[in-house]
């Protein structure tokens, strides 16, 4: 929560949690980052209480990342040879998102809107080498 309703001075406090948050996986995609959890599964706990919700309840949806390389070495003689690689970076271009915004009271509350920083598109890389 963004507000001290239990009178402690404390920067927030955590909410009431009515019943589990989870909602069913089988939703579009635009459905999921729109409202990852039941926002409704919360409430506010009257004035000088503290919230009995856990503490680290909003994990995202996880992230899925799967890289790939490709060797193929050549002799052309005894002392000389050429080297081909491929490297592939998240191969099956898997878009990861970051968690959703856990802030009750503010206007994305339940939401997902980034993406992981180090979540980039499939890159692929070539490589050759001589080698001597």
């Amino acid at each position: 929560m963004q507000t001290d309703t239990s009178n402690t001075y404390a920067a927030a406090n955590r909410p009431n949690l009515l019943r589990d948050p989870n909602i069913s996986t089988s939703r579009s995609k635009q459905d999921m980052l729109n409202g990852y959890f039941d926002i409704t599964a919360f409430q506010a706990p009257a004035v000088s209480y503290f919230g009995a919700a856990a503490r680290n309840l909003g994990y995202g949806p996880g992230m899925v990342q799967v890289d790939l390389s490709l060797n193929k070495k050549w002799r052309v003689t005894e002392r000389f040879g050429l080297l081909f690689r491929l490297d592939m970076f998240n191969l099956p271009n898997h878009a990861n998102f970051a968690n959703p915004n856990t802030s009750m009271g503010s206007g994305g509350f339940g939401a997902i809107r980034s993406t992981v920083a180090s979540n980039t598109g499939r890159l692929l890389q070539f490589n050759m080498r001589f080698e001597f």
